[in-house]
């Protein structure tokens, strides 16, 4: 078990240098937009805030966003899942797999 985890341990590591080069080096040559269902939730977000865009009273920041064509994307390496990835071999060696226990409560009868 602490080899696999040493091997988990190295493994996220190398993970994380490669999707940092993949971002710095490879995202930038494609460039991505927003899908579909992804600019239709942002307009139907904005929807309250198209009244001020419309009468002038917004400002141009708002105005560019309230844009109703698909916005680019890039990868957000910055999210928890990202973030969370080098805790795991951790987690693993202080609670054991998940298989191991339960996060239910215990209701008392």
């Amino acid at each position: 078990m602490d080899i696999t985890l040493g091997r988990l341990s190295q493994v996220t590591k190398s993970l994380g240098d490669k999707l940092r080069s993949f971002q710095g080096k490879t995202c930038p040559a494609f460039p991505a937009r927003e899908l579909e269902h992804e600019r239709a939730a942002r307009l139907r977000r904005q929807a309250p805030g198209l009244a001020m865009v419309k009468s002038g009273t917004s400002n141009s920041k708002a105005q560019k966003h309230s844009s109703s064509a698909r916005q680019p994307k890039q990868l957000n390496l910055r999210t928890y899942t990202f973030h969370s990835l080098g805790d795991y071999h951790l987690t693993i060696r202080r609670f054991g797999t998940t298989n191991s226990y339960t996060t239910q409560p215990v209701r008392l009868s």
